[in-house]
């Protein structure tokens, strides 16, 4: 497989992979010290960088479709992009002088299909986030929906490769997608698991607790500190 193709999945699973350590605050649960922490964070963000230019430079097409995707969402979701992403997206202005503008140029069809697909991106994550999912962090049906998309891109992409329905110009993006839901399907799944492991650490709540007659009496309230 292309160098870049692979390229393109690694992002897409790191980008998910920093998103959910840091959104959900699960170091401790990779065992991942309090010190340890800001590194991870920082390497993680280093290699997104580092990769996200490598990919830029060598195809125009996914530096177009991340900005456009990148900058919607900073306008209708602020809430959900700080300063690491505001960053990343005002600092990438830099690499408009070394981008490949004449790249996919020859082939119109590709334009279309990269158009086609960035709509298809904002209104399906518009319609599965605010429609669907209603902005949940997680859940089983996040995990289903995001399972069912990454197999039907990925048997998209197989059937392509015999009938060629879209250009294969667009498959760096794809792959992106797939890095990225396939990765929230793995973090879905353990932050489903932990809040179940979690249920089963409670202990008993207090109306299973019964008390003794005189433990009764000594901590009944007095009315005088009711009515206070």
């Amino acid at each position: 497989m292309n160098k870049y193709l692979l390229l393109a999945l690694f992002l897409g699973s790191v980008q998910k992979i920093y998103d959910d350590l840091y959104d959900n605050n699960m170091y401790a649960y990779f065992g991942i010290s309090e010190t340890s922490k800001s590194y991870v964070n920082e390497f993680l963000k280093c290699v997104f960088g580092l990769g996200y230019a490598t990919m830029a430079l060598k195809d125009l097409f996914f530096y177009i479709w991340f900005s456009v995707i990148q900058t919607i969402v900073y306008f209708f979701k602020k809430s959900e992009f700080g300063a690491y992403e505001f960053s990343g997206l005002l600092s990438s202005v830099i690499l408009l002088p070394f981008l490949n503008w004449s790249y996919g140029a020859e082939n119109k069809k590709d334009i279309v299909a990269l158009s086609v697909f960035t709509i298809l991106t904002i209104a399906g994550c518009y319609i599965i986030e605010k429609l669907i999912l209603i902005d949940i962090e997680y859940s089983y049906s996040k995990l289903i929906t995001r399972g069912i998309l990454s197999l039907v891109i990925i048997t998209s992409m197989a059937i392509n490769s015999r009938y060629l329905f879209f250009p294969p110009s667009i498959y760096v993006v794809l792959l992106f997608v797939i890095g990225y839901l396939l990765t929230s399907c793995v973090f879905q799944y353990i932050l489903l698991k932990r809040d179940k492991s979690a249920d089963k650490d409670v202990p008993a709540s207090d109306e299973e607790i019964t008390l003794s007659p005189l433990e009764n009496e000594d901590n009944a309230p007095v009315l005088d500190d009711i009515l206070k």
